[in-house]
């Protein structure tokens, strides 16, 4: 059985779409739905499938199974409509520009009880699962910080400009989000945020700032800074009971290091664990020093599609970012820009 799918939009991100769509085996592309009807016609024609310019018409065709909505945030309000008529949906980020429009389809597929993933790529890491075995290693996590330090040109129109923001979102809608997801993943459902602007091309242009998460137990740091001085990275570290949790993005690794301090072996540790020295027992050395390092994966639109049709098709038991996972990220980054106006913490538990 394949599942019927249509995409939204003509742009480098829709065309990715399609191509995975195109080699999976439990999908089959049906429709590109766009405005323009030269880019439509052209996408259908690489990727062998139909065109049309308004979805209306495919309302009320019952092998169309799944849409995915790949054009700009504008567009996801025909979300409510394509839940209304029990066509499922994967919604790229973010789910809306503003939280009025995140309610009405957080309400609509919740209501027609559709399956919403989203194309959040970055929850499928698979450090997630590194992670958590460290975690049981060194207690927990009180303390997160990550920094993701870029050297990027400021006069970037495609990145730093208030056609892109209105069109894409800001810095927390376009690129944050990701990231909260992933903290979400780790941490739960967060309490209450605040943000910093750093560095403004003007009002509406943030291109670095600060942000901090308030978790049950843990407080989560994130500083973005596009204009740093070298091309740094992302890293991740976790501080907790027992010592530190290190994710590096750009090395694709995890580092634990337990006991970060026990550098030397003193004269009373050595005294104190005279007999397990001399019979050999060195596992009974709680304090020494361990660093150990694994390498994880980025996530995929592959693993989007995979987890998707695993669930739909009751393959076996799999996870997707759904609507409301999608709409925790949104908001999140919504309460940003309200957070910087008003100079204080926002809270994230009640809609």
């Amino acid at each position: 059985m394949s599942i019927n799918t249509i995409v939204f939009g003509t742009g480098k991100h829709a065309e990715k779409w399609c191509r995975y769509i195109t080699i999976h085996d439990k999908y089959k592309l049906k429709y590109i739905i766009s405005d323009s009807q030269e880019r439509g016609e052209n996408l259908a024609i690489k990727f062998n499938c139909k065109y049309k310019n308004n979805f209306q018409d495919l309302l009320k065709n019952d092998k169309i199974d799944l849409s995915i909505l790949a054009s700009h945030p504008n567009k996801n309000n025909f979300a409510i409509k394509l839940a209304e008529n029990k066509i499922n949906l994967i919604i790229e980020k973010p789910l809306a520009l503003n939280l009025e429009n995140c309610d009405s389809i957080l309400n609509s597929c919740k209501k027609n009880n559709v399956l919403c993933g989203s194309g959040l790529i970055r929850y499928f890491d698979t450090y997630f699962k590194i992670v958590e075995n460290y975690l049981e290693i060194l207690g927990k996590c009180y303390h997160a910080e990550l920094n993701i330090l870029h050297n990027e040109d400021m006069k970037n129109k495609e990145l730093f400009s208030s056609e892109n923001v209105e069109r894409y979102g800001d810095i927390f809608l376009g690129h944050l989000i990701h990231y909260f997801i992933q903290l979400n993943k780790i941490f739960g459902t967060p309490n209450e945020i605040l943000a910093n602007s750093i560095y403004e091309l003007d009002p509406d242009i943030i291109a670095s700032a600060n942000v901090q998460i308030k978790y049950n137990n843990t407080l989560a740091i994130v500083n973005i800074i596009n204009n740093y001085k070298e091309e740094f990275g992302e890293v991740m570290k976790l501080y907790c009971e027992k010592g530190l949790i290190e994710i590096n993005f750009n090395t694709q690794s995890v580092r634990i290091i337990k006991n970060p301090f026990n550098d030397k072996l003193t004269r009373p540790f050595l005294s104190k664990h005279k007999k397990s020295i001399l019979k050999g027992k060195f596992s009974n050395l709680k304090l020494r020093k361990v660093i150990e390092t694994k390498n994880f994966y980025f996530g995929s639109l592959k693993r989007v599609l995979d987890s998707f049709s695993n669930i739909y098709l009751n393959l076996k038991e799999d996870e997707i970012v759904d609507i409301e996972k999608q709409y925790l990220a949104t908001k999140m980054s919504l309460a940003c820009k309200s957070s910087i106006k008003s100079k204080s913490w926002i809270s994230l538990l009640n809609r």
